[in-house]
């Protein structure tokens, strides 16, 4: 997944908002976001639905994860790497 430069948070879902667009009814509007607030955590990878895994685990709505090279996001039907 290459980030759209300039952009903090970078949106993720179906949503014509999106920065990241996936086109899919299973998708949410907003499904995810990625951001970097600037406090020393680095990038994170924000869920906002129900659906989101990380490497296969269910990641927790709402609960970021540090974002890492080598890693795989699931937003069914989509996989970023």
């Amino acid at each position: 997944l290459i980030l759209p430069p300039g952009k903090n948070p970078v949106r993720i879902g179906s949503g014509p908002r999106s920065d990241v667009l996936l086109a899919s009814n299973l998708i949410p509007e907003q499904a995810a976001a990625i951001s970097n607030d600037g406090d020393g955590k680095g990038w994170q990878f924000w869920p906002l639905f129900a659906g989101c895994l990380l490497d296969e685990q269910l990641l927790v709505e709402r609960r970021p994860v540090a974002l890492q090279h080598q890693q795989s996001y699931q937003l069914q039907p989509f996989t970023l790497t």
